[in-house]
């Protein structure tokens, strides 16, 4: 039979093919030897790995839990019986103009803040240092006579962000402990609907209090989350950085492998590809071991609802990313030391750069192009896991 240009082709390509897994299994088999002589860098190496897995599982401890609660509708109260106690509270105002005096002297007379004390500041540095002196005070910053804004201590109102969602979470339902909302219960509802009241009337020369003071505040049946997020980030941050040690060892190996090799290399016709596919092959084992020993750590110190499969290919396959991104770097930068560094910044960068994820501050545009690099995937990925 007469052999067509086709199957010679084809012909060429399957003894190419397999070449390059002949050499590939003998570079493989060196790189195993190599290590095996080398037992003292292998060993700094585990050990390395072992310490940032020891650091993972320690800073576990640093996450709270709180337990999850359904909190049931419930009937808050009126606007005219608040919940808060203004008796002994100093509510402070700035600048002091004419209008200003007179809008607040009217929330003094006419609203519930029953026993709340008026004092004009000098200005919004004034009204901060008393602020810090003294705990029971409250701020209103007019911009004009007629707009204005709340400054309120910590603790006495909500952070309007999901990063500190476990402020309003409730021990119990009892008015001891459960504050939900705080808006109610701290006195940013009372004193704003005093303050806009007031305002109504100097405008209009009508009181409205007797309209609004019978409006009534409830509380929806809510699932109260259990968890605050911020809490994940010095355990995201140990995640990220656990192929580090692989990363920089590997780099070593590559570079010095690499620059000894290459007159070899050449002379014996051994492919680029079959050096990169041993050095792959040998570090996707270590990355596995690796990969099970993280998994086992988050199930059982962290997250304990998803399952081992998923955990581990997702802890696996950024170990593999990891990997190969230090094999794009060894080819761009020849010093290991440079090329080690470079990673370590990027690794750490990126995934600072996942962290804003946790906040939902990114354009959906941007954070799918982030997505490309692994450090950022990553972080991005645990953010969306933690519960």
């Amino acid at each position: 039979m007469e052999n067509t240009p086709a199957a010679g082709k084809m012909q060429g390509v399957s003894k190419k093919a397999s070449q390059i897994f002949q050499q590939t299994c003998a570079l493989l088999w060196k790189n195993i030897l190599l290590v095996w002589r080398m037992k003292s860098k292998s060993f700094q190496e585990w050990v390395a790995s072992l310490v940032f897995l020891y650091i993972l599982h320690d800073s576990a401890s640093l996450i709270m839990y709180y337990p999850t609660q359904e909190f049931p509708y419930k009937f808050l109260g009126r606007l005219d019986d608040p919940a808060f106690n203004a008796s002994g509270v100093t509510l402070m105002f700035t600048p002091a103009t004419n209008t200003t005096r007179t809008i607040m002297a009217k929330v003094a007379a006419s609203s519930p803040l029953r026993g709340v004390i008026i004092e004009e500041m000098e200005n919004e540095e004034k009204m901060e240092e008393k602020a810090i002196s003294e705990e029971e005070t409250i701020g209103v910053v007019f911009k004009d006579d007629f707009s204005y804004t709340l400054r309120f201590p910590v603790g006495r109102a909500v952070f309007p962000n999901e990063g500190f969602e476990h402020i309003e979470t409730c021990w119990d339902f009892s008015a001891r402990h459960c504050k939900v909302p705080l808006y109610w219960y701290g006195g940013f509802l009372s004193v704003q609907s005093s303050i806009d009241a007031a305002v109504i009337e100097m405008k209009t020369n009508h009181s409205v209090w007797k309209e609004m003071k019978s409006i009534t505040g409830v509380h929806l049946k809510t699932v109260l989350k259990p968890l605050f997020k911020l809490d994940y980030i010095w355990f995201i941050i140990c995640a990220i950085l656990s192929y580090c040690p692989y990363m920089h060892f590997l780099s070593v190996k590559v570079l010095k492998e690499k620059k000894k090799l290459k007159i070899l290399m050449r002379a014996m016709g051994l492919q680029d590809i079959s050096f990169w596919l041993s050095w792959s092959l040998l570090y996707t084992v270590y990355v596995s071991i690796t990969a099970s020993l993280l998994t086992w750590i988050t199930l059982s110190e962290v997250f304990n609802h998803n399952s081992f499969l998923e955990l581990y290919f997702f802890y696996f396959f950024y170990g593999t990313a990891s990997i190969h991104f230090t094999f794009l770097l060894s080819s761009l930068l020849k010093q290991p030391n440079i090329s080690s560094s470079v990673g370590f910044l990027l690794h750490i960068l990126f995934g600072a750069l996942g962290f804003l994820t946790l906040f939902e501050k990114l354009p959906r545009a941007l954070e799918w192009i982030l997505n490309l690099f692994s450090p950022f995937a990553f972080t991005a990925g645990l953010a969306t896991v933690c519960p």
